[in-house]
């Protein structure tokens, strides 16, 4: 089976997330990458298992990876585009977040090093806030640049987000090159 960027992973305690992207590390084994904040620690995508979580990153940061032991990694997401290289996040900047609860969603970067606290415990920091709505089961899906040829470049990891009447939608993000960075892992 084909890994793919907006794909529902599901752990073993029952969070629901999306697969972010497919990651190497330095020996060329291949990871998912995703949200820190789902808890487990084997995964599951279309039925079947996927791998177990290697390394978390959660606080100040969200990203985790998972270890790909079935299925086949690629750099694509799930409507057959092609993630090749990052795009760090600019005012403005046209994005798309994919999720395996809401889709593709097409928004603008508004805000840039956001801070967030979602629960007890400390912040996360450093986030991308966009103008897009973001459901739950859309944590650790790709912000995207909009396609131009069937590719596009990696913005950020979906964190969180959601919609209310003060602020309108919104869709917060962790920058996908520190996460790549702080996982030890290059993009295919």
């Amino acid at each position: 089976m084909l890994i793919q960027g907006g794909q529902a992973l599901i752990s073993d305690l029952g969070g629901r997330c999306s697969i972010g992207t497919c990651g190497v590390d330095p020996q060329g084994q291949t990871y998912v990458i995703t949200a820190g904040h789902t808890g487990g620690t084997r995964w599951f995508f279309h039925g079947g298992e996927l791998g177990s979580s290697a390394k978390r990153c959660f606080r100040p940061m969200d990203c985790r990876s998972v270890l790909v032991e079935n299925g086949q990694a690629t750099a694509l997401v799930f409507e057959g585009v092609a993630i090749q290289g990052f795009q760090d996040a600019e005012l403005g900047l046209p994005v798309i977040r994919v999720g395996a609860k809401s889709g593709w969603t097409q928004g603008v970067v508004t805000h840039l090093d956001q801070e967030q606290c979602y629960d007890l415990g400390g912040p996360l920091r450093g986030l991308i806030r966009t103008d897009i709505e973001t459901r739950k089961g859309d944590s650790g899906g790709p912000v995207i640049t909009v396609p131009v040829h069937g590719v596009s470049r990696l913005v950020g990891f979906v964190s969180g987000g959601g919609s209310s009447r003060t602020k309108g939608p919104a869709t917060l993000a962790q920058p996908a090159r520190e996460a790549f960075e702080a996982l030890g892992l290059e993009m295919m």
